[in-house]
């Protein structure tokens, strides 16, 4: 009881009472008091190791343990440099192997316990051991509250988790616990060194640059000649070695003839198809595909040309939603399905794809962001409206461009939007300025007019308007 007081005054209590419990063993308490708690008490009382970071570790018992195994390992202290790295050896390569059997069985094993959606973001990114003390946190939630006070934050304190009172925000705001609450101490699931961490001022690119210099500096000669050269392939080239494999010609068989009379799209008609937004009710003519051959088989057209909807398909029932300054250039919107899919099936209709096609949407949305967690992790991380561009990949030919809009309403649903030929764009956020690199920094060049009237148009009639349409 006296060595888990919670605090200086639970401690003088306890103390107390262990003297009056065994007043009759006066040298006892003295050589209790004098040789451990006055000098020591700091050290391994909880009212003092709670105030600071041990992970746990509030004993000597892991070194003991560990003294008591190389002892048995090593038999007697009559053993040479050699005899005693034959035995030692063994043991530490043992330890490793347990260690690393840990980091595997966190990375992969899910507990039955922790199947729950608060543990979403956490689980294979975070120990075992860490989830199985937030599993015991967890249980204080129905009496501890929002109230820091009651909950006294221990474990935020010894062991850097998430203590009861900030879950219980968590749960009230219908969010899991974020993999940034947690210390990277429970994070670390491997044995290499350590990234640099990536900041606004440092982005990750430069962070990479330098683990990358660091590994190079390590490798050997010959390693370092191979990277050089593949490098310079890279940044230049013509320089490869790497020529392209010459095409197999078939020499059996009458050699097909296009015998096709279809004629190919005039200008005019891939301008029309490359117009986002535009109002038009001109059937064009397209050229149709041509039908699959048996043995060449047709390729994947990468550009879908948007399709043309409607004004009696559109509706304003959502504009009390969008800023008001933005009214005027918005043709109408058009629902999509209330399924929890509705920003994909949003997006995979504007792009061409169907409304059936959100589930590629959203396997795509996940494997770029999973790819690039802390760039995202910056730029998204913001409620008001918004232009995106691609931050990485260089802009397309003018012809080639879109404009996808989609719209958030009722506080919980995501639309489509479509706008007039001549529209408004809202600004890209300074983050975006700072991740992008120099050849995606050029989508913001042809639509500069279009954001700055947006920005003087809103400081005019809305100055206060923050309701989100999106433009991608």
């Amino acid at each position: 009881m006296l060595v888990s007081s919670n605090t200086e005054a639970e401690y003088e209590r306890h103390l107390l009472a262990l003297q009056t419990n065994f007043k009759d063993h006066n040298s006892i308490i003295n050589y209790v008091k004098e040789t451990w708690l006055i000098p020591y008490k700091e050290r391994f009382v909880a009212a003092w190791t709670n105030t600071c970071m041990h992970f746990g570790n509030t004993t000597s018992n892991r070194a003991e343990t560990a003294h008591a195994k190389l002892k048995k390992q090593l038999g007697n202290s009559m053993c040479t440099f050699g005899t005693s790295w034959d035995k030692i050896h063994p043991l530490i390569e043992l330890q490793h192997t347990e260690i690393k059997a840990s980091f595997e069985k966190s990375l992969s094993f899910v507990q039955h316990d922790c199947r729950k959606e608060d543990f979403k973001e956490l689980i294979g990114f975070v120990s075992i051991s860490a989830l199985d003390n937030i599993m015991v946190e967890l249980k204080r939630l129905d009496y501890i509250g929002v109230d820091p006070i009651s909950c006294g934050c221990i474990i935020k304190h010894t062991h850097g988790l998430p203590c009861a009172h900030e879950m219980q925000e968590f749960k009230q705001t219908h969010r899991p616990i974020p993999l940034d609450c947690i210390h990277p101490r429970w994070r670390k699931l491997d044995f290499l060194e350590p990234r640099p961490i990536a900041t606004p001022n440092n982005p990750p690119e430069n962070a990479q640059l330098e683990l990358f210099v660091k590994l190079f500096q390590s490798c050997s000669s010959e390693t370092k000649r191979h990277v050089s050269m593949k490098l310079q392939e890279i940044m230049n080239p013509a320089s490869t070695r790497l020529t392209q494999p010459q095409l197999k010609i078939k020499t059996k068989g009458r050699p097909k003839v296009d015998t096709s009379t279809q004629r190919l799209p005039f200008a005019f008609e891939v301008v029309l198809f490359g117009q986002d937004s535009a109002h038009s009710t001109d059937k064009v003519v397209t050229r149709p595909p041509r039908k699959k051959s048996k043995t060449i088989p047709q390729k994947r057209s990468v550009y879908r040309p948007k399709p043309i909807v409607d004004d009696s398909c559109l509706t304003p029932e959502f504009n009390k939603w969008f800023p008001k300054h933005m009214l005027i250039h918005i043709r109408g919107a058009q629902d999509v399905k209330s399924d929890g899919n509705c920003g994909f099936r949003a997006i995979g209709s504007l792009m061409g794809f169907g409304d059936n096609a959100w589930c590629k949407v959203r396997k795509d949305l996940l494997k770029e962001l999973r790819k690039e967690s802390i760039i995202y992790e910056l730029i998204l991380n913001v409620h008001q409206s918004l232009t995106f561009f691609p931050y990485e990949t260089a802009p397309l030919d003018s012809i080639y461009h879109r404009e996808i809009s989609i719209g958030f309403v009722n506080h919980n649903h995501w639309i489509k939007v479509y706008l007039e030929g001549q529209h408004l764009m809202p600004p890209v956020d300074e983050r975006w300025l700072r991740c992008a690199t120099i050849t995606a920094s050029d989508w913001l060049t042809p639509y500069q007019n279009c954001i700055r009237q947006f920005r003087y148009e809103a400081s005019i009639t809305d100055p206060y308007d923050n309701d989100p349409i999106f433009i991608e």
